[in-house]
């Protein structure tokens, strides 16, 4: 065996090994881009951004407050790129309901708007009726959506059952749900500035996503409506 045979295997063993790494990462490459990713302890509810996957736990679920059992927030069922008409399968609309029925939801308030209703391609008012003990959709922009929240949540916490409010992604038109069902039931907590401190405050520590606009809230307190129209 001379020097430059030596030599010569060492470069051939070393393109072996990159030429290895490279086709593995081309198959991880082609497995991904066949299916969407999945990290452990991120659920169904993601949305592609550009190239990039971002996840949410577990349907963007979580109680409104620290302590509240009853009041939820979440994202829409089958949230996702798909916001056109007909484009959400009501499969996924089934995994939804699966996991809000393992966590003992009894009551859903949607906030989706009429063109939104438009995305899937069944029924989804008919689906939730027939899945949950109750269902009430309430647009935020448009009427008295601050009393029929109001009721909502006050019907929930009279029958001691678990409701989830869900607008699409469970982040803005949610947190605003969730300020006015707060501030309708805790009487700690009064000022805007301090619902939105604990709702969003919350909201990070269990790993969700939740947004309360302040002058959004001002509107629907004064207005009944986040557009703040009579």
């Amino acid at each position: 065996s001379t020097p430059q045979k030596k030599e010569n295997d060492t470069l051939f063993a070393m393109m072996k090994s990159r030429l290895f790494v490279f086709g593995g990462l081309r198959m991880l490459h082609r497995a991904l881009m066949r299916q969407p990713m999945r990290l452990s302890g991120i659920g169904p509810c993601s949305r592609s951004i550009g190239s990039t996957t971002v996840g949410m736990k577990d349907f963007n679920f979580a109680a409104a407050n620290e302590g509240d059992s009853i009041l939820h927030g979440s994202c829409r069922p089958g949230y996702g790129d798909n916001e056109t008409p007909q484009g959400v399968d009501m499969a996924l609309v089934d995994e939804w309901v699966a996991f809000m029925q393992s966590q003992d939801v009894k009551r859903v308030v949607s906030l989706l708007g009429d063109d939104e209703l438009e995305w899937y391609d069944g029924d989804i008012e008919q689906k939730m009726r027939d899945s949950f003990q109750s269902y009430t959709r309430v647009p935020m922009f448009k009427g008295d959506a601050k009393s029929k929240i109001v009721d909502a949540v006050e019907e929930a916490r009279a029958s001691e059952e678990k409701v989830v409010v869900h607008c699409s992604g469970g982040g803005g038109r949610c947190g605003l749900a969730l300020a006015v069902g707060v501030l309708s039931a805790n009487p700690s907590i009064t000022t805007e500035e301090d619902v939105k401190e604990a709702i969003e405050g919350h909201a990070k520590s269990a790993g969700v996503k939740r947004k309360v606009d302040l002058r959004k809230l001002s509107n629907i307190l004064s207005s009944g409506n986040a557009a703040g129209s009579k």
